[in-house]
Formats: C-alpha cells, sequence, structure tokens
C-alpha cells in the first residue's frame, strides 16, 4: 500500500472493509528493514499493532520506571547511573525516545542511533543484545517498541518525531521546540509509520503513555530554562537543548492531566558539565562503558567504531556526573539540635547534597548521600535530631545527629522498601507513614538498635496498613495521648480516611473509615494536642479546612474552613502555650500566613519561595522558609513569647561555587 494511504489506517480500523483487507494480507503497511541481527524483525501484521498494556504481566520487582527523553543517548549521558541501577535490579524499566534523532540525515541514521542504545541498554541489563522489534498503539499512535529478549521488562518505545534543525542550527528552533512553544504547529514521524501531532494531542499521547505504565518514578530533563529557544547557543554557561527543553515540559504538562500525582525526577542536561565531577570512580566506569557501547555505533561521534576508547568532548564531562534537578520552592526543614541549637535543614540545589545550618556555627554541613529531594527532620525518641531522606530510587535512608559532638552519623539505608513519597512523620511523638511502590500504605517507628549494630536507635522493619483502594500520595500521620499512631490518608477522589493501631505499638490496625470533609486535592497534615486530634487538608476550591475529635470519645465535628487559601503542605504544631498553630504559603511567591487559634492571622515574608518549617525551640515558635529567586536563601524568624510578635530571627544562604568547574 502507498505510504500516503497507510497513515491513515489507524483512523479506519473501524471500517470492515479495511480490517477484512488487513487480515487476508492483501495490503500491508511494512518496508523492507535494514538487517539487524540483534532483533527479532516484527512480522508483517494481519492486523494493525495492538494498544500498548506498559509493563504488562511482567514482575518488576516493585519498580517501574518511565524515562521521557529527546534524543538518543540523553538518557546514557544525562539519566545514567540511575538508569542502570534500575536495570541491574532487573526491574522494569521503559525510556521514551520523542524525536528520530536523524538530525536530518534520513531513515538509516535514525535506525543506526536505534540499534546503538539497543547496545548500550543491553550492556546496563547485563544481558545479550538480543531484542524483539515490534508496533504498539497508544492513544491512536504508532510507535515503534524494542524489548530486551533476556529482561523484557525492559522497553524502549520510539515515537520518532522528525529532528532537523529548522534554522542554521543553534539559535534556532527544531520541530519539537517550535511546537511547544508556537501555536498552531505540528511535527510529522520519519519511517515506516506515518503520525502528525499538534501540541495538544501529543501531550495527550504523552499523558496516555503514562496512564497505562503507571510508572512509580518518572524521569525526564531540565524543563525549568528561563532563556527563550531562540537564544540558546552551543557551550553556553547555563544553556540546554531546545529539544530537551521542549520534551521535559511537555511530560510535566502530561502529568499535570491525570488524576494521580506520580513521583518525577528531573536530571540537569548540558549544564552538568559547569559543577564538580560527583560520580564514584565505579560508577563513573559503567556509565562510560555504557555511552560507548552506543559511541561504537554512532557513525557520527565514532566513525571508528570500537577504536573509540574513551569519550571526548562534553561527553567526556557528562559521563563523570550526575545532577538532579532542583525547584526553587521545596521547603526547609527544621529539628531540635544538640547542645541547644535549632537545626535547619534542606538539599543544596548546586550539589545535591543535604545540608544542615545552625546559627551558632553560622555555616552549612554537607552530609553527602546526593538526592533529588530535601531531608525531612525529626527528632529521635531519646531527643537526638535525625533525618528522613529519600533518593531517586525510591529508597529511604536515615541519619542522627550525635547529641554531644553535633556531628551527624553516616547514612543507613532502610532496605526492604521502595517508596513513591518522603514519609508523613508525626508532628509530635514518633512515627512514619508512606505510600510504597506497589501502591500499599506503610508504617514504622524507631527503636532501639539490637545490640551490636553501629547506630543506637534505628526505623524498624516497614509493615502494611489495612489495604486503602486507590490510595494517593496525600497521607499525614499523628501519636495520639494513649501512645496510639492514628494515620490520615486521601484517595485518587480526594476522599479523607482515618485508621488507627488498636494498641500503642501494635501491627493491628483498625480498616480505614471515611472522614465527613471537603473532597481534598492535597495539603494535608494532623496533630493531636490533649484529647483532641486535628487534621488540617485542602479542599478543592484551594482553602484550608480542619476537622476536629475534641476527646477520645466524642465524634468528628463537622469540617471548617479557615479561609486561607494555600499551595504545597502547610506546617503544624504547638506553640508554647500548647495552642494550635498552622503556617501554610498563600500562594507561589506570595505571603506566609500563621494561624493560632487564639490570635488574629499573621503575615510573614510577602514573597515567599516555598512552603515554611515550624519548630517549638527553646520556649517560642520558629518559623523558616525560602526567599524567592534562584539565590537559596532562608529566613527564620522566632515568635517573642512575651507579645506573641514575629521577628527576623537570621537568614542563611547557601553558597554557590562558580560556575564552569570542568569545561572540556
Amino acid at each position: 500500500m502507498p505510504p500516503s494511504l497507510c497513515r491513515f489506517l489507524p483512523r479506519l480500523t473501524h471500517r470492515p472493509a479495511a480490517a477484512l483487507l488487513l487480515a487476508l494480507g492483501i495490503i500491508s503497511c511494512t518496508q523492507a528493514a535494514l538487517p539487524d541481527p540483534a532483533v527479532t524483525a516484527p512480522t508483517p501484521p494481519a492486523s494493525l499493532p495492538a494498544a500498548w498494556t506498559g509493563a504488562g504481566d511482567t514482575n518488576c520487582h516493585g519498580i517501574r520506571d518511565l524515562a521521557f527523553v529527546a534524543h538518543m543517548d540523553d538518557d546514557l549521558l544525562f539519566m545514567n547511573p540511575d538508569l542502570q541501577a534500575v536495570s541491574r535490579a532487573g526491574a522494569c524499566l521503559t525510556v521514551v525516545y520523542l524525536t528520530a534523532s536523524e538530525r536530518d540525515e534520513g531513515v538509516a541514521y535514525m535506525l543506526s542511533r536505534e540499534r546503538a542504545v539497543r547496545a548500550a541498554h543491553a550492556y546496563m541489563a547485563g544481558q545479550d543484545d538480543l531484542w524483539t522489534e515490534d508496533r504498539v498503539l497508544v492513544s491512536g499512535h504508532v510507535f515503534a517498541r524494542q524489548r530486551l529478549q533476556g529482561q523484557p521488562g525492559l522497553q524502549l518505545l520510539h515515537m520518532r518525531l522528525r529532528d532537523p534543525w529548522l534554522g542554521p542550527g543553534w539559535g534556532s528552533l527544531t520541530p519539537l521546540s517550535q511546537l511547544e512553544s508556537v501555536g498552531g504547529h505540528a511535527v510529522e514521524t520519519l519511517g515506516d509509520f506515518q503520525e502528525r501531532y499538534d501540541r495538544e494531542e501529543l501531550v495527550r499521547t504523552l499523558a496516555a503513555v503514562i496512564q497505562a505504565y503507571q510508572p512509580t518514578t518518572i524521569r525526564h530533563l531540565d524543563d525549568t530554562s528561563t532563556i527563550p529557544y531562540t537564544s540558546l547557543c552551543w557551550r553556553c554557561a547555563g544553556h540546554g537543548h531546545p529539544d530537551h527543553i521542549a520534551s521535559a515540559r511537555l511530560v510535566r504538562e502530561a502529568m499535570r492531566q491525570l488524576p494521580d500525582v506520580y513521583p518525577a525526577v528531573g536530571y540537569v542536561d548540558y549544564p552538568s558539565q559547569e559543577r564538580e565531577a560527583n560520580l564514584a570512580p565505579e560508577d563513573i566506569r559503567l556509565k562510560t562503558e555504557s555511552f560507548l557501547r552506543y559511541a561504537w555505533l554512532d557513525r557520527r561521534y565514532c566513525a571508528q567504531g570500537q577504536q573509540c576508547r574513551q569519550p571526548y568532548g562534553p561527553t567526556a564531562a557528562w559521563v563523570e556526573r550526575s545532577y538532579y534537578l532542583s525547584r526553587h520552592d521545596t521547603p526547609p526543614a527544621l529539628a531540635e539540635g544538640s547542645q541547644g541549637s535549632l537545626v535547619l535543614a534542606t538539599t543544596s540545589e548546586w550539589s545535591n547534597q543535604p545540608t544542615t545550618w545552625t546559627a551558632q556555627q553560622e555555616r552549612w554541613q554537607p552530609l553527602g548521600k546526593p538526592s533529588a529531594e530535601a531531608p525531612q527532620a525529626f527528632t529521635w525518641p531519646d531527643g537526638a535530631a535525625g533525618l528522613l531522606l529519600r533518593d531517586a530510587l525510591g529508597t529511604l535512608w536515615s541519619s542522627r545527629q550525635d547529641p554531644a559532638s553535633g556531628h551527624w552519623q553516616r547514612w543507613q539505608a532502610l532496605h526492604g522498601m521502595r517508596f513513591r513519597h518522603a514519609p508523613a512523620l508525626a508532628a509530635q511523638g514518633n512515627g512514619a507513614l508512606a505510600l510504597g511502590n506497589d501502591g500499599q500504605l506503610y508504617w514504622s517507628q524507631a527503636r532501639p538498635a539490637a545490640a551490636g549494630l553501629p547506630a543506637d536507635w534505628q526505623w524498624q522493619e516497614w509493615q502494611a496498613l489495612p489495604p486503602l483502594p486507590g490510595a494517593s500520595i496525600h497521607a499525614a500521620l499523628l501519636q495520639d495521648r494513649q501512645g496510639r499512631l492514628q494515620a490520615f490518608a486521601l484517595d485518587l477522589a480526594g476522599q479523607l480516611y482515618r485508621s488507627s493501631q488498636e494498641q500503642p505499638g501494635s501491627p493491628a490496625w483498625q480498616a480505614w473509615q471515611p472522614l465527613a470533609a471537603p473532597a481534598s486535592n492535597g495539603g494535608l497534615a494532623a496533630l493531636a494536642h490533649d484529647e483532641a486530634l486535628e487534621v488540617f487538608l485542602r479542599g478543592k476550591n484551594g482553602e484550608l479546612y480542619h476537622i476536629v475529635r475534641p476527646g477520645a470519645d466524642a465524634p468528628w465535628q463537622p469540617a471548617e474552613s479557615l479561609a486561607l487559601h494555600y499551595i504545597g503542605q502547610p506546617a503544624v504544631g504547638l506553640d508554647e502555650d500548647g495552642d494550635v498553630v498552622v503556617a501554610a504559603l498563600e500562594r507561589a511567591g506570595g505571603p506566609v500566613w500563621v494561624l493560632d487559634e487564639d490570635e488574629a492571622p499573621v503575615r510573614l515574608m510577602s514573597a515567599a519561595g516555598s512552603a515554611p518549617a515550624l519548630q517549638r525551640h527553646n520556649g517560642a515558635l520558629h518559623l523558616a522558609a525560602r526567599r524567592t529567586g534562584a539565590t537559596q536563601t532562608y529566613d527564620l524568624w522566632r515568635r517573642d513569647p512575651a507579645d506573641d510578635s514575629w521577628k527576623l530571627n537570621a537568614t542563611a544562604t547557601l553558597p554557590v561555587p562558580p560556575a564552569a568547574v570542568s569545561r572540556r
């Protein structure tokens, strides 16, 4: 069949005549493929491709990673070693390549680059370079799919959007960046299936990929660049590729169309070469070897094939580095530290390292363990400060500050579970609650460590709560006056539920019960005071609501609006008089409001960059939040117990090293 007719077949399958001709083999849309012994060629279809079913019935070992990149090699250079760790764990990994990456050199070069990424991913998985190729339908559009025969959970999906410069090169638009930024444009595909996407259809298709796969983590490139596409230049400090930026923006938009909230990790691409090499020697070796498997089959990178023994140019810098994208709205954490100190904890947006600051020392202390997220602060049962951190693979890590010296102990992995988000910690008391990659909610508490272990305390093994169908990542935890943990969680429809331990420390929990509250889209927090329990949540109208159970045997009171619109997560705590205090960010770049049940609302930081953190310290309430802007600066406020007035107590700014540390 002529290609001009083949492109319409996905739209004609409902017509009996077309379906019959395909079934009889009278018409076909297959073309001769270049020979490739490493790939089992697709059988000429007797019908249109089947709909893509994501990971299907593959055993993913609790991990379904979904990576979106613009070009073939972006994943190897900017998302490794994370992708290699996923593959070597035998988990499920799907990489979606948006463009054909042909550089206006046609189908042959596109197919050679597809062979190259297959070789790299086979090496990363520790498998033979043997693949099965077919076509799949996603939202009515055809994708090329390749599955690793020795590890079927590894899939490569190719959309094959055409990828020439639309002008002389850098400073020009590409089809993908034009589609993302200029209304009314569309992009067509290259190769043996012809598809056409406008912006709306492309976003809808990316959302369909996510919906079908139900990933435990989505990985994408940097969507945060403020440089116009037409002002980007090669090797300029801070500049990325227009296709990288466009692909990430389109993926983020697709994520916002879906009801669930999926954990996402963004990666710094070209500008990572301006930062220090941060990978361990073994990670550099594996990342280099993976990229070389690709380079040997990409004639534009390595015309001599396996004679190329080392990456060169900027790729030599990229294989030594991996940096996560940092967003400027991440809240800090506060904790009671050693020797009467107040600890502020965050993650450096430059180095990705968790780091702490105290007013006594007035300096930052990096703690290692690079992460895409900020740490959470808590207090161990013996009064020592602690931090919890979720890494980019979903593993939780814990650290403890030595009460005598103030030094932080080495990070300890909480093995056995991977989580979709950082845990909800009990505002007072001892406990953590988190949604596992399997969609089940789990809880844990800190216990004295077993004899012979290097730590004094450790988190006990995570245990499942009763099933909550459709559980979302939004959860809160408190410890009541009797010592029982009480869990609160939202399902995907926004319904609030509650479950409670039968007895303090017991593994037995009550079944989840719905609470009468407005449908919510997050912003959940809870705390206990005296015999009362109080829960805060954001209605879908954006308002802050709270519901109260005034006593152990009392019913829950009707939800009450506190007449405050807010975003992000509210901070809750008790002041020096034991009264409930809640602080929240009104809007991005807006004020922080502090609500005390006995006082008028107080407006702080007219232009805050993050949601706040609250901590009672030395008999007074303290609040911290990030300022707006690219500089990572935090304001720390203290409420004077004498007159309840708030005063700026300290300002802490994380230094940024000079740019362009290494440029090869």
